[in-house]
């Protein structure tokens, strides 16, 4: 199985750099399907932002209505979307993005078998001609924060071991975490569970120039505020799933890359609709 991530984080509505962004994203698509390989695109949390008036007004949605032009597959909640908007903001950012949002270890605190808000999952299959690929979503820990709003945040590795069970169980051959845990805990995840292939992280803002590997876990992640576009080239095992090759780096997004026309009239159209709620 030959397959391409490509993954951003912590956006922190920065909307003016999607169109040049999605530009490099649309090349990056173009050259791994002429190789041949499956393409992928995800958000690792933190892309909305209160200090920005579009995402204020629109409790986050602003954000992800551009994500989902883009043609994003699949996200992790961050902290800024658990902690900023309330319950009924990250419901309706749930209930109204039609890529999977993903957060296994956000839970309602009253039951907690139940992820926090309608919507939300923890984790998703996607089947890339006919192999299975899991994908599980892990949040950064603030119960005192979440904990006004009626749900909480548990532990990611206690999480994460019961989704990989899960996933197992409906035959997923490989595993991609998304996560909002930061660097430093997506190591020790990688060090703790083996069995998953990749972590593709968010909320330190770490610039990894290139992935790197803990045991035998491809951690990569890619900056802040769309100034990098994520890209990591995958050779998988068909049977086992296991990764024979990896390469990757980050892409820078400079001011010189022009910005897709779609994106810049999605924004403007976003922007007009934020507008009339502001």
């Amino acid at each position: 199985m030959r397959l391409t991530l490509l993954h951003f984080n912590d956006l922190h509505a920065r909307l003016d750099q999607l169109p040049r962004l999605f530009t490099l994203i649309q090349s990056e698509r173009a050259r791994a399907r002429n190789e041949g390989r499956a393409v992928l695109l995800f958000d690792c949390g933190d892309s909305s932002d209160p200090a920005i008036w579009e995402s204020d007004v629109t409790l986050g949605r602003a954000n992800y209505a551009l994500l989902e032009a883009m043609g994003v597959d699949a996200g992790v909640i961050g902290n800024n979307e658990a902690g900023r908007w309330g319950r009924r903001g990250l419901e309706a950012i749930a209930t109204s993005t039609h890529f999977p949002l993903l957060a296994a270890n956000l839970v309602d605190s009253a039951h907690p078998e139940q992820v926090a808000v309608s919507g939300l999952k923890p984790s998703t299959l996607v089947e890339l001609d006919g192999f299975a690929l899991g994908l599980i979503g892990l949040t950064a820990v603030f119960p005192q924060i979440y904990a006004p709003f009626g749900y909480t945040s548990t532990d990611p590795l206690a999480a994460l071991q019961c989704e990989i069970a899960h996933l197992q169980a409906q035959g997923a051959r490989a595993l991609v975490v998304l996560s909002h845990l930061g660097l430093p805990a997506d190591t020790d995840l990688a060090r703790e569970c083996p069995a998953v292939a990749v972590i593709l992280g968010g909320h330190t803002h770490t610039v990894l120039e290139t992935p790197v590997r803990v045991g035998g876990v491809i951690l990569a992640q890619a900056g802040e505020h769309g100034r990098y576009l994520g890209q990591l080239d995958l050779d998988l095992d068909p049977t086992s799933g296991r990764v024979q090759n990896f390469s990757g780096h980050l892409i820078p997004c400079a001011p010189d890359i022009p910005p897709d026309p779609t994106i810049s009239a999605t924004l403007e159209f976003v922007r007009e609709e934020a507008a009339r709620l502001r």
